[in-house]
């Protein structure tokens, strides 16, 4: 999962997809937009503000990561 998250922020900070990148990231995009209308959430935003709330979200998530693996120790 993990590797799968951080391919995902990859493409989010990515200019000039290739093709083949720019077909996974429309599927994320279509995916991400399915899931709020599905929580009722029917809003209009662009793709450059939700490449911006996910990777806010992967640094969220890495940030507690970190942070969870200094209280283990």
């Amino acid at each position: 999962r993990a590797a799968a998250d951080e391919y995902i922020a990859h493409l989010a900070e990515k200019t000039g997809l290739t093709d083949a990148e720019k077909s996974v990231w429309d599927n994320i995009v279509k995916m991400i937009r399915m899931a709020l209308e599905t929580l009722g959430l029917s809003i209009s935003i662009t793709d450059d503000v939700l490449s911006n709330l996910i990777k806010a979200s992967y640094a969220e998530m890495v940030k507690n990561s970190r942070s969870e693996e200094s209280d283990v120790k």
